[in-house]
């Protein structure tokens, strides 16, 4: 899954942490990738129809990302993250 798909459904990957984060509309939110969470979240906060979300999970996996709870925090004087 190329980073145009991503964007297309309001994804974008932090690359120093290797975090998924929703910046569909003002959501603004680093998400789980465990099992179909983004899937279900995509679903549930923005309505995204199925047509667009299929086979995002198994995309994902491809990515090696982590889960949002197990990103390293920010160095101290960083700046904050567009969409965070």
């Amino acid at each position: 899954m190329s980073n145009t798909d991503l964007n297309a459904l309001g994804l974008c990957v932090e690359p120093g942490a290797g975090i998924l984060i929703c910046g569909y509309g003002e959501c603004k939110h680093a998400l789980s990738v465990r099992a179909s969470h983004v899937t279900t979240y995509l679903w549930e906060k923005h309505k995204v129809p199925l047509e667009a979300r299929k086979n995002l999970t198994k995309s994902l996996k491809t990515l090696n990302l982590q889960n949002s709870d197990r990103a390293p925090p920010r160095n101290d004087g960083s700046p904050e993250h567009p969409l965070l």
